[in-house]
């Protein structure tokens, strides 16, 4: 009975020694922190989406927080290997991303550091155009809010904006010929991106047809830069109206001027302004038949600026002693009429003989008999 007892207290006594001896079939747990394998991409401006790889961040945020150069960044999807997030305005051009989970901060490897890109232009389209186009700025980082974007320094207007393409009006760069021009993206103050060249076409006046004409006559402009939004067209002082325009042809009818002779046509497009000389021409008799003419003969007067049919002009023909004509048929370079007056007088007399095309006037003598 004695060893009996003696044989159970040994063997408790080695189960005791067994399970305070530090034995590896209860090891101690051994609490880590969240663990950052990758940051992708490496690079990026505002609005980038990244993605940071690890483990333990957690099933759900929680109270947890991820931090960029010590500023926190609101993530948009959270998983215990994963987190994605965007990219806000205003974080600092180099740093790396802290994952803290119950207020124990992430360890990183050397790959995880992080470059906030500026603004990059990669083309335009079109990249030549005249003042008032659109032209669309392709891109990187341009940020997810409203900049600006400049012309040699002259603010565009902006018509929509996204991190990769904005959409803008060329304004009235104050530069004198036609030629290459900076745009700049500036999503804020700090922020600046490279240029880019935009060949900038600028108002010009080749040729008029014709270049001499009377009231109501219709003239096409011919040139470059005109725009697509229709400006105002002067003769000397006096708006012209515009029939048609585009950016290389503007056809008009020339207005009522109070005298013939040589003016400034002025295409007027935003601030800028060329011009052409041009010759408001009155009605021109050359010649007429028969001569003598007699009454009720039919009398042609030939000539030029009579007024083509197209034209918007008022004609009158008034002869003197005798009054208007009210029926008469016209080409630009003819009249054609019954002749009113009667021969009261022994043999042929001079008859005054006036024509007025859009109130510009010309007076002759006719023989008649």
């Amino acid at each position: 009975m004695k060893n009996i007892t003696l044989m159970v207290l040994i063997l408790i006594s080695i189960v005791n020694f067994g399970c305070s001896s530090g034995g590896t079939s209860n090891p101690v747990a051994v609490v880590t922190g969240p663990v950052i394998l990758s940051v992708s991409p490496a690079t990026g401006g505002a609005g980038t989406v990244v993605t940071i790889q690890g483990s333990r961040f957690g099933l759900v945020q929680g109270n947890s927080i991820v931090s960029y150069a010590g500023v926190t960044v609101t993530p948009t999807s959270w998983s215990d290997n994963q987190i994605t997030l965007v990219i806000p305005e205003g974080m600092a051009s180099s740093g790396s991303f802290v994952v803290i989970v119950n207020n124990v901060y992430s360890t990183s490897n050397s790959n995880t550091t992080f470059t906030v890109s500026g603004p990059n232009i990669s083309y335009l389209s079109p990249s030549t155009g005249v003042i008032g186009s659109d032209v669309t700025i392709y891109g990187q980082y341009f940020g997810l809010q409203q900049g600006s974007v400049t012309f040699n320094g002259t603010m565009a207007t902006i018509k929509s904006w996204s991190t990769s393409s904005i959409v803008c009006t060329v304004p009235d760069v104050q530069i004198f010929q036609s030629g290459n021009v900076s745009v700049l993206v500036r999503p804020s103050v700090t922020l600046t991106s490279n240029s880019a060249d935009f060949y900038l076409i600028l108002p010009a006046i080749t040729s008029l047809t014709p270049d001499t004409d009377n009231i109501g006559a219709r003239v096409f402009i011919y040139g470059q830069g005109f725009g697509k939004t229709q400006g105002s067209v002067k003769m000397g002082s006096v708006d012209a109206q515009i029939i048609s325009w585009s950016e290389s042809a503007i056809e008009i009818r020339v207005p009522q001027v109070a005298a013939e002779g040589l003016y400034n046509l002025t295409v007027l497009i935003g601030n800028r302004s060329v011009y052409k000389a041009f010759t408001v021409a009155g009605p021109k008799a050359t010649s007429y038949s028969p001569s003598p003419v007699g009454k009720d003969d039919a009398l042609n007067i030939y000539g030029n600026h009579f007024g083509a049919s197209s034209d918007q002009v008022t004609r009158t023909i008034y002869i003197k002693d005798s009054g208007y004509v009210t029926n008469f048929t016209y080409s630009d370079t003819n009249l054609l009429l019954t002749w009113p007056v009667s021969n009261s007088w022994t043999g042929t007399k001079d008859v005054e003989v006036t024509i007025s095309i859009g109130g510009l006037q010309q007076t002759f003598t006719v023989t008649a008999e």
